[in-house]
């Protein structure tokens, strides 16, 4: 990497920083908890099959390619499109996700795994990619700046909203733990 590139990557990283991006606490972690909507998965978070079996191989002609009922099913991120506040912009997070190699050298771009991948799109362009706590791309453009700021905004609303309702539920659920528990001791032991 050259001097001049390093110290641009450290201006950004100090920027995106300063305006609260990075990581799942941040902006972009506060829309997806409070308006995003899970990305499920079927299979095992290590292997992946994204292909079907070809369907005229089927031994039965009649039947078409089925999921796998005993698959384990998991959330394998969140994802928001801001569509429906009327803004062409994208959030996604994936717990597995894939980031392009530094320093490539051929005319293809050549991506290595990564944990804890965000990236935000806007208008089909993408302008931020943070994995595993480093920044790849961060293009700052008070456009789509301004609109994240707006939906945070939105979202801050949502997300109380929800957090107050997480704390009421778990006190409900605990009240309840409590009665069961006590439901049974007078049922065991007759107190």
């Amino acid at each position: 990497m050259l001097d001049k590139e390093k110290i641009l990557k450290e201006q950004r990283v100090a920027e995106a920083m300063d305006k609260n991006y990075m990581g799942l606490d941040g902006k972009f972690g506060v829309i997806l908890k409070a308006l995003g909507k899970p990305i499920i998965s079927q299979g095992s978070a290590n292997y992946e099959v994204t292909e079907w079996p070809d369907i005229y191989e089927l031994q039965d002609e009649n039947t078409l390619p089925e999921e796998d009922p005993d698959a384990p099913i998991y959330e394998a991120g969140k994802h928001f499109d801001g569509l429906k506040f009327g803004y062409h912009i994208e959030i996604s997070y994936m717990k597995h996700g894939t980031v392009p190699e530094e320093n490539q050298k051929e005319y293809r771009t050549i991506y290595h795994q990564a944990e804890k991948v965000m990236k935000v799109s806007w208008k089909g362009y993408l302008v931020y990619l943070e994995a595993e706590g480093d920044l790849y791309i961060f293009t700052p453009h008070a456009e789509w700046e301004n609109v994240v700021q707006k939906v945070y905004e939105s979202a801050c609303k949502v997300y109380k909203q929800k957090k107050k309702e997480l704390i009421v539920e778990g006190k409900l659920e605990d009240m309840q733990e409590k009665l069961s528990f006590l439901e049974r001791l007078r049922r065991a032991w007759g107190i």
